[in-house]
């Protein structure tokens, strides 16, 4: 709890594996994850005071409402929301993307019940951690970096033969495709992650969620 609350500056991420962990009964968590938090709260207080920290959630929310140049640009994300714009969907784009994020918290829910019978924990906290990437409402390229320790994870699963058959094939050909699909979009796409449907990504991520699912 208290490592996963140093990563809090990627509240919208950590929020929600923080959530799934704690359905999982991971109690212990909260209690580190709260006092963390605390802490980490406390310091932006001191040196930001109340006002600094009010006018930063302002500031989000006013930077979320605008798109284009200099502001957020959601094709760039690999989520329901970059998706959706990239492939050109507009209309009503905010309330599809969150029933899309609800729908993969609530796998994640769903599959709890597994995760805490079960001796693949592993697996559980990998499926969560991508969860919490794709369901999140902000994030860009760089942020998915943090399916290095789920990959990681998996493979050694897979290299012990803990994940045998035709699943532990898919999920060496989805980790592959991970790294070099994003490369491809940027080969072909543009010299920029910006600019090379980098959102194309997602329903690599979907599948790697899919796989440690089933």
């Amino acid at each position: 709890g208290l490592i996963l609350a140093l990563a809090t500056f990627k509240f919208q991420i950590v929020l929600i594996l923080a959530l799934l962990l704690l359905i999982s009964r991971k109690c212990r968590l909260l209690g580190g994850f709260t006092f963390g938090c605390a802490i980490l709260a406390l310091a932006s207080f001191v040196v930001t005071g109340g006002a600094g920290i009010i006018e930063y959630f302002r500031f989000v929310r006013r930077f979320d409402l605008h798109n284009g140049y200099g502001s957020i640009n959601p094709a760039s994300m690999m989520n329901w929301r970059g998706l959706l714009a990239g492939i050109g969907w507009q209309d009503h784009q905010r309330m599809y993307a969150a029933i899309g994020s609800a729908m993969l918290i609530a796998l994640g829910i769903a599959a709890s019940r597994w995760i805490r019978s079960g001796q693949d924990q592993e697996l559980g906290f990998s499926l969560y951690v991508a969860i919490a990437l794709a369901a999140s409402p902000y994030n860009y390229f760089q942020d998915a970096t943090i399916l290095l320790l789920p990959l990681f994870l998996v493979m050694d699963r897979v290299a012990r033969a803990r994940v045998v058959g035709i699943r532990a094939r898919l999920i060496v050909l989805c980790c592959g495709l991970l790294f070099v699909w994003p490369v491809i979009l940027l080969i072909f796409g543009g010299h920029y992650f910006w600019n090379s449907r980098i959102y194309l990504v997602f329903p690599v991520i979907i599948c790697f969620i899919v796989l440690l699912a089933v």
